[in-house]
């Protein structure tokens, strides 16, 4: 007696490998629409960022005491469209974020791909938190610097010149603070364990200050230790994130 064999229940249920295979083209494809949705995005936010940039400027200007001048008839309408620009790129954030995990998710196997939110939320977190802390950080920093004025010395910054400064400082305190999201991907792949990170700790510890050295600014010491001595923690952080990733890879 013939029996009808249920092909799909003979199946094994694979849950290990990535969704269906893309060719290069499609790829390219899919990246240059992605990246099509993103632009418009942002040009969204950098307009909406724009009818709001005199509300932006009192906030971002505040630390600078109202020592800022302009020195070029259109010196400071660039400003404004740059901090729109930095304003639209991050209030877009979520949007580029969740864009970018779709264009990576297919090469990723499905069980790694719960991940995803708590990726998003924890990479856009981690960055306000970083530009926040630079915020906070940013009075006593242009107090420093107007330390150096005297008889000979007087503070009058441009305004191009104190947003570029501030936008760094932004960006590389954003950047940084993502530390613990890099530890956990090479933990989970392998790449990076806790023991190593333990053992080498001295190696980890130079290079954060060579990182803050070049990310910073300024020369001055000052700035390099305020980058520093966060680093440090969030170093000591992610080796507790490490040994939670690197456990899950076993």
């Amino acid at each position: 007696m013939d029996k009808k064999v249920d092909v799909e229940n003979t199946q094994p249920e694979n849950n290990t490998q990535p969704e269906k295979k893309m060719t290069f083209l499609d790829h390219l494809e899919e990246l240059r629409m992605r990246l099509i949705r993103i632009a418009i995005v942002i040009a969204i936010g950098m307009a909406i960022s724009y009818i709001k940039i005199d509300l932006l400027l009192k906030i971002l200007l505040k630390p600078a005491c109202g020592l800022l001048i302009y020195i070029s008839p259109v010196e400071a309408f660039v400003v404004q469209l740059k901090v729109a620009l930095v304003s639209g790129l991050i209030i877009t954030l979520p949007y580029t974020s969740f864009e970018i995990w779709g264009f990576i998710s297919p090469a990723l196997y499905r069980k790694e791909k719960r991940f995803a939110i708590p990726f998003v939320v924890s990479f856009i977190t981690l960055f306000a938190i970083g530009v926040f802390f630079a915020y906070l950080l940013l009075p006593y920093a242009m107090k420093f610097f107007r330390s150096f004025e005297g008889e000979t010395l007087k503070a009058t910054w441009t305004i191009s010149k104190y947003m570029d400064f501030l936008i760094k400082m932004f960006l590389g305190f954003g950047l940084v603070f993502e530390t613990p999201i890099i530890v956990f991907f090479l933990a989970r792949m392998g790449v990076l364990s806790p023991q190593t990170m333990i053992s080498k700790w001295k190696y980890f510890v130079i290079s954060i200050f060579i990182v803050a050295a070049f990310v910073t600014p300024g020369p001055d010491i000052f700035s390099q230790l305020v980058l520093a001595l966060p680093l440090t923690l969030l170093y000591l952080l992610s080796i507790l994130i490490a040994k939670i990733a690197y456990k899950e890879q076993e």
